[in-house]
C-alpha cells in the first residue's frame, strides 16, 4: 500500500513552502460577498411576506430570520464583520 501511495503522490521539494495567502483571502472575500447577498435576499423575502400575508407567512418569516442569524453568526465567528474586507450593507452585518 505504501508503494502505491508513493507512486501516486510524487515527491515535491516545495511541500513545506508557505501557503499562498492571496488565494485564501480571495475565497474569504467571495464567501463574505455571497453571504451578504444571501442575507439581503432573505431580508427582501421577509419584507415581501410582511406586505402580503399568507396562511404560513409567520412560520416562513421566523425560519428566514433564523437563517439570517446563523449567517451573521458565522460571519462574526470568522471575522467577516462589516469592517473587514467587503462590507455588508445590511443592518447588523
Amino acid at each position: 500500500m505504501a508503494i502505491v501511495r508513493e507512486a501516486l503522490v510524487p515527491e515535491r521539494e516545495d511541500r513545506f513552502a508557505v501557503p499562498v495567502l492571496d488565494e485564501y483571502f480571495s475565497v474569504r472575500d467571495h464567501l463574505h460577498g455571497r453571504l451578504c447577498r444571501e442575507v439581503k435576499e432573505l431580508e427582501s423575502r421577509i419584507q415581501c411576506l410582511k406586505d402580503s400575508p399568507s396562511p404560513h407567512s409567520d412560520t416562513i418569516i421566523r425560519t428566514y430570520q433564523r437563517m439570517i442569524t446563523q449567517k451573521r453568526r458565522f460571519m462574526s465567528q470568522w471575522g467577516m464583520e462589516a469592517g473587514s474586507g467587503t462590507a455588508c450593507d445590511t443592518p447588523g452585518g
